[in-house]
């Protein structure tokens, strides 16, 4: 609607049309301006901005002294201040394609180890830790943590997956019990000491409320179909001490890694019975699996840090060597688009792959950390990480444009 004063075509006309047309007065000139619509705030792109922005401001007030000190040292060099100089570094690596770059959000809750991590949605991520036993919560992709205290008495919250409809589990160390909650992580109740182990080390949802869980000392895996509720124990697997990783791919198959004896264990009926498909080559742990889809899958392991890879469903494998001199692969995870990270020791390095992991980078030890122990990606480009032994939560952002 027209909110101008006199005809639109006269040398009087002043105010505006819709908006989009200003008719004014400078000082002896009469102008006529187009105003441009502005984008949408809440747009996509402004809100990855902003979040941006609000994550680096945030880095830069939790930074260490000696990283802190050394952005002052680069700022008297370069005549900025040292909030500039990180600033611009920190925004230089995001939008560079082939930077990947983590940043420290600190020590949590003053524990040494952030065993394991469990996605739920919606921003929403728990985190498992040691040596207290106690899970904590975030609800903004990893930005902030919240400390649920510690849970049914353990020292270790070794591992953690979600299920649907705000179920989720954990399992724990030194009892062997398994915690469920109901209501995405806020309360949880202990569902006891699961046959005599005392380690629950491993879980993979198979859907329709079938979970699978990896015990140890005596290398069991168990059964659930009642969405984590009840469980029923498979036995001992061939004679391992430890199911250390479970992974579900698709259409019923799922994998268990072993140790000592470094197996891979194949199921394809939905975890109810397990092939022996052998040792990885000279290895004795295989402390991570993790599915790709398309029937690519990787296992990490330990003696020798190397990462096998099947194209098969985990039939078959291919051995990739070890990974920059490493001992350990600790942690695999699929971040999506052909993006694959892996953690390692002792020397808490992190490793990339771009190319469904055939190649692998070192993007060098982080922090001064020497174990990363977990890794999760939480959706919206974000991904976290945790160590040892100074118990930091490790986070990054992906621009996968």
């Amino acid at each position: 609607m027209a909110k101008t004063k006199y005809p639109l075509f006269s040398l009087a006309a002043h105010g505006k049309v819709a908006n989009l047309i200003t008719y004014s007065e400078r000082r002896t000139t009469k102008q006529v301006r187009y105003q441009k619509r502005q984008i949408d705030r809440t747009s996509p792109t402004r809100t990855t901005r902003r979040e941006l922005f609000q994550e680096a401001i945030l880095t830069w007030h939790t930074l260490g002294p000696a990283i802190a000190t050394s952005y002052w040292t680069e700022s008297y060099i370069k005549k900025l201040t040292a909030y500039n100089v990180f600033m611009k570094k920190f925004l230089e690596n995001y939008f560079d394609e082939q930077a990947f770059v983590w940043w420290d959000k600190g020590q949590q809750f003053a524990q040494s180890t952030i065993y394991s991590f469990a996605y739920l949605g919606n921003g929403i991520c728990l985190a498992g830790t040691a040596p207290d036993g106690k899970i904590l919560r975030s609800r903004d992709y990893g930005k902030t943590w919240n400390d649920l205290e510690q849970q049914a008495g353990e020292t270790n919250i070794f591992s953690s997956t979600y299920l649907e409809n705000g179920i989720c589990i954990a399992g724990t160390y030194p009892n062997g019990k398994i915690l469920r909650s109901t209501n995405y992580g806020l309360t949880w109740t202990d569902l006891g000491q699961q046959y005599s182990e005392t380690w629950v080390r491993s879980f993979a949802y198979l859907g329709n409320g079938i979970c699978v869980a990896g015990t140890a000392t005596h290398g069991k895996i168990l059964r659930s179909t009642d969405y984590g509720l009840t469980w029923t124990d498979l036995g001992q697997q061939y004679l391992q001490g430890y199911i250390y990783s479970l992974a579900y791919l698709e259409n019923g198959i799922c994998l268990a890694g072993t140790a000592t004896g470094g197996k891979i264990l194949r199921s394809t009926n939905y975890g109810l019975s397990w092939t022996d498909l052998g040792q990885l080559p000279y290895e004795s742990y295989i402390f991570s699996i993790v599915y790709l889809g398309n029937g690519i899958c990787f296992a990490g392991t330990y003696n020798n840090a190397k990462i096998f890879r099947s194209t098969d469903y985990g039939l078959t494998w291919a051995d990739l060597g070890q990974q920059y001199s490493e001992t350990w692969i600790t942690v695999l995870a699929y971040l999506g688009a052909g993006i694959c990270v892996a953690g390692t020791a002792p020397n808490g390095k992190m490793l990339r792959s771009a190319d469904y992991g055939l190649t692998w980078a070192d993007l060098g030890q982080q922090f001064g950390e020497s174990y990363i122990f977990s890794l999760a990606y939480l959706g919206n480009g974000t991904s976290v990480a945790g160590t040892n032994p100074n118990g930091k939560i490790l986070r990054t952002r992906i621009d996968q444009r």
